[in-house]
């Protein structure tokens, strides 16, 4: 009773969210997130039409969790990007940042490949591995956002920060009970089912009170830069940066 009225509850708040980001037109300003949105609604009411049938369940969570790390993945990199724009012109930074997702998941497909778990389907195999690396790749992207808006000095936006925000207390709500009960064992087992439920409410509580706030008018995206402006942007970012590794060198 208790996971049918936490997915009920998502529901609702998923469908809140949509209306506010159609409403506010900011489907456009974030159509990655806007899209989350709208599959997280329809794949939790899926989930909460078959829980009655325990074997449809399993599938129907399972096949649908793809499309929960994919999507969030995909939003996450939107919400970084819709303020760090400027670090894409960087060849080092994009060989680091996509080459670190794609060496993570391309390891833990090769090890389902290779070493395929009992008892499970194959696809599910793959789900299940995956699933770690992608959220250690949230957590990891959440952490680089805020240093990086920490040492670059970046005005707050709260529409970015917020999306950013929720997908990395998310990750990480999902990862602490998992690595515990691989430390404590099944004495954990409560812990590890509802903490990442907790974490998850968490977040759609951030991005509903980010979202149904309008962003004031300093924080709204400027136009797109020109040559010269992105120019002069990432030398910024690479001048900060040499200072910082410099220091660190230096001490």
């Amino acid at each position: 009773m208790l996971s049918i009225a936490l997915s009920a509850g998502g529901i609702l708040l998923h469908a809140w969210l949509v209306i506010i980001l159609w409403r506010g037109q900011l489907r456009k300003q974030f159509p990655l997130f806007f899209t989350y949105n709208i599959y997280a609604l329809l794949a939790t009411a899926g989930r909460l039409a078959v829980s009655s049938d325990s074997h449809l369940y399993f599938y129907t969570f399972w096949w649908t969790d793809t499309g929960f790390l994919l999507l969030g993945i995909a939003s996450l990199h939107e919400g970084f990007r819709s303020v760090f724009e400027g670090f894409y012109l960087l060849r080092w930074f994009r060989w680091l940042y996509f080459g670190a997702i794609v060496i993570a998941v391309g390891i833990s497909t090769a090890h389902t490949i290779f070493n395929p778990p009992i008892q499970v389907h194959p696809f599910f195999g793959v789900v299940l591995k995956l699933e770690t690396p992608i959220q250690c790749i949230q957590a990891a992207i959440f952490g680089l956002f805020y240093i990086c808006a920490k040492l670059l000095n970046v005005s707050f936006r709260r529409y970015p920060f917020a999306i950013v925000l929720g997908f990395g207390i998310s990750a990480i709500g999902t990862l602490i009970p998992f690595a515990i009960r691989s430390i404590i064992g099944k004495s954990s087992d409560n812990f590890v089912v509802y903490a990442p439920s907790v974490a998850y409410y968490i977040t759609l509580g951030i991005w509903l009170s980010a979202f149904l706030q309008r962003e004031p008018a300093d924080d709204e995206p400027a136009s797109p830069l020109s040559p010269e402006q992105m120019t002069h942007e990432v030398r910024q970012y690479t001048r900060v940066m040499k200072g910082v590794f410099g220091k660190s060198n230096e001490s």
